[in-house]
């Protein structure tokens, strides 16, 4: 449940700050614009190292599905 919730909040974090940098990136010039562009990338690739950290755990953290049960038979072994 925990893997599930962090794949899909670090997707949205990674929506957010792309959009981040791509507003800043029209002003880059501006040194402030450049701290936030550089930032909000920092944060965008944290966000997708969140979110493939978060599928590898879901996908290691799932329960096998059960075998069918064989019928036992009458027959003694050998």
């Amino acid at each position: 449940m925990l893997a599930k919730a962090s794949s899909v909040t670090g997707a949205v974090f990674f929506g957010w700050f792309a959009a981040y940098v791509l507003i800043a990136l029209e002003n880059v010039g501006i040194e402030s614009q450049a701290s936030k562009a550089l930032w909000g990338g920092i944060t965008a690739g944290a966000a997708v190292i969140l979110t493939v950290c978060a599928m590898i755990a879901e996908r290691n953290c799932q329960i096998p599905p059960e075998e069918p049960k064989k019928e036992a038979s009458n027959a003694q072994p050998a």
